[in-house]
């Protein structure tokens, strides 16, 4: 529920201060639910809210099986998309910056990148080892990493459909690439630099790991529960 509170906006004056911290101001957020913010960028920037047949599967995949299974199973969910939803500023945040589009249409991503990285993670990684270790198992290990897989398996079709769709687009002249990737909060600056010292650094590849690093936490205290 907490969580719900903070996604449309309805933010304390300890999280706006947060976000100050990091030069996102607050009259850019504060009071507003993030899909307006989605929609307003969309909307202004006269991008077609496109409903792929993809998108469609993976909409209805997400509601049905969080309404439908266990608790565990919606937070597992929950957690697939937060753990990309920080992440994907690092891409997306210096593509904005190239194209020259304002900073404040933008400000969905830097605000996740923000929050997802450096608070969210942390908050439903505990509810699933919450979930995990103080109630009766709700599901087998082999049921989580099922359900997990699939819904991956299903979002990868849509990403692999979009990025057909937009590399048959004709380039774009634009200007010099801004700096980047960029990242917002200590965990997200520290994921970056101690991925770029590696042979053939990916930074795609830093936030991959930690997403296997945090569900292994659940794994482990799952293991340890029974």
């Amino acid at each position: 529920m907490d969580h719900i509170r903070e996604e449309n906006g309805r933010l304390t004056k300890s999280e706006l201060d947060h976000a100050e911290d990091y030069g996102i101001e607050r009259e850019l957020i504060g009071g507003i639910p993030h899909i307006d913010l989605w929609a307003r960028m969309l909307n202004t920037l006269a991008i077609p809210k496109a409903w792929l047949p993809e998108v469609i599967r993976l909409n209805e995949y997400t509601i049905q099986t969080c309404l439908r299974e266990s608790s565990t199973v919606g937070i597992v969910l929950v957690l697939a998309v937060e753990l990309w939803a920080g992440s994907m500023g690092v891409e997306i945040i210096p593509a904005l910056r190239k194209a020259n589009i304002d900073r404040e249409l933008g400000i969905f991503f830097d605000l996740h990148a923000l929050v997802d990285t450096e608070d969210h993670i942390a908050e439903i990684d505990s509810d699933l080892i919450s979930l995990l270790v103080n109630q009766p198992p709700e599901n087998t290990l082999q049921e989580l990493k099922d359900y997990m897989n699939e819904f991956q398996d299903i979002r990868l079709e849509f990403w692999n459909k979009m990025d057909e769709i937009m590399s048959k687009q004709a380039p774009a002249s634009l200007p010099e690439p801004a700096d980047g990737p960029l990242c917002y909060g200590p965990r997200m600056c520290e994921a970056l630099e101690v991925a770029k010292d590696t042979e053939g650094y990916d930074h795609s590849e830093a936030f991959h790991q930690r997403i296997l690093t945090v569900f292994r936490s659940g794994i482990n205290a799952y293991s340890n529960a029974i």
